[in-house]
C-alpha cells in the first residue's frame, strides 16, 4: 500500500499480486493514476478497469453501496466449492479446522489418490475462507 497527497487529499494505491485498488475523493485523480499505470504497463500487460460500488476480488464480492459500511460476501465462492465436491464427500462441520486434526482413526479407510487430492484441495480452500472470515471480522 502506498499513500500520496494529491490536490490536498490522500490518494491510496493498494496492490496484491496483479490487482490494484486506487482511491481518492476526486475521480479525476484516480483516472490520472490509472493513466500513469497504463503507460507503465504498456506492452507488458493489459489493464482491466473496474469502477463502481461493487467489486469482485479473490472470490469475494465487496460492496461499498451502503453509507459508512462495506459488505463482503463469499457465497458464490462457497457454493462453487461445494458444487464441485463428489457426493461421497458430503457432510458438515462447524469449522474446516478441528481440534483433533492430527488424530488418526485406525479403523478408517484410506482415500484413493483422486479422493485424497480433492480432499486436500477443498479443505485448503475452505480453511482459507475461514481465515478470510476471521480477518474481515477484525477489519
Amino acid at each position: 500500500m502506498s499513500n500520496k497527497t494529491i490536490k490536498v487529499k490522500q490518494c491510496t494505491v493498494l496492490w496484491h499480486v496483479d490487482n490494484f485498488i486506487i482511491s481518492h475523493v476526486n475521480c479525476n485523480v484516480v483516472m490520472q493514476v490509472i493513466d500513469l499505470m497504463k503507460g507503465a504497463f504498456e506492452g507488458i500487460a493489459c489493464l482491466s478497469i473496474s469502477r463502481g460500488m461493487v467489486h469482485r476480488y479473490l472470490g469475494m464480492f465487496i460492496d461499498y453501496g451502503l453509507k459508512e459500511k462495506v459488505v463482503i460476501t463469499v457465497y458464490e465462492f462457497i457454493n462453487d466449492l461445494l458444487s464441485k465436491l463428489p457426493t461421497d464427500m458430503d457432510g458438515s462441520a462447524n469449522t474446516s479446522v478441528s481440534s483433533h486434526l492430527l488424530n488418526v482413526n485406525p479403523e478408517s479407510t484410506t482415500l484413493v489418490e483422486k479422493q485424497s487430492i480433492l480432499f486436500d484441495q477443498f479443505s485448503g480452500k475452505a480453511s482459507v475462507n475461514d481465515q478470510i472470515s476471521i480477518q474481515l471480522w477484525h477489519f
